[in-house]
């Protein structure tokens, strides 16, 4: 899996990529104008990010307008559902509004309050379905 890490804190990005480092490669990006140009360049390459975990609070552009952007980007590019990354916002602000506007304005798959539990992410990484779920009692005989 092909993920892309942004926010404008490096402890911050290196919790994340401790978290996700096992689950594939993980590249870094400290603003939100950074990953808008990363996926970009990703677009053109034909080798797209499976996540980008987005910090909604960061300089230069904020993780809500990069979201948009980057939806705008592979709805220009034709991309289909599979090669679409699946976006999750993070923010420190757990009020509905931010919440609604980042899943249903900006095309976000998901939003997660910090501080962000290692668990958490694991089950959303489950509920994207970018990852096993091992308790999955469906492959049990």
């Amino acid at each position: 899996m092909r993920m892309l890490i942004v926010d404008d804190s490096s402890s911050a990005r290196c919790f994340f990529k401790g978290v996700l480092d096992h689950h594939g490669s993980c590249d870094l990006a400290g603003t939100g104008l950074e990953a808008v140009q990363m996926v970009e360049r990703s677009i053109q390459a034909c080798d797209f990010y499976d996540l980008v975990l987005m910090d909604i609070m960061m300089p230069e552009m904020d993780g809500l307008s990069a979201t948009r952007a980057i939806r705008e980007m592979e709805d220009a590019s034709g991309l289909g559902e599979s090669e679409r990354a699946r976006i999750v916002i993070v923010s420190c602000l757990s009020d509905r509004e931010h919440m609604i506007d980042a899943q249903y304005g900006c095309g976000a798959d998901a939003y997660l309050t910090k501080p962000v539990d290692p668990g958490a992410i694991e089950e959303m990484l489950i509920n994207l379905d970018l990852a096993e779920n091992p308790h999955d009692l469906r492959d049990e005989v």
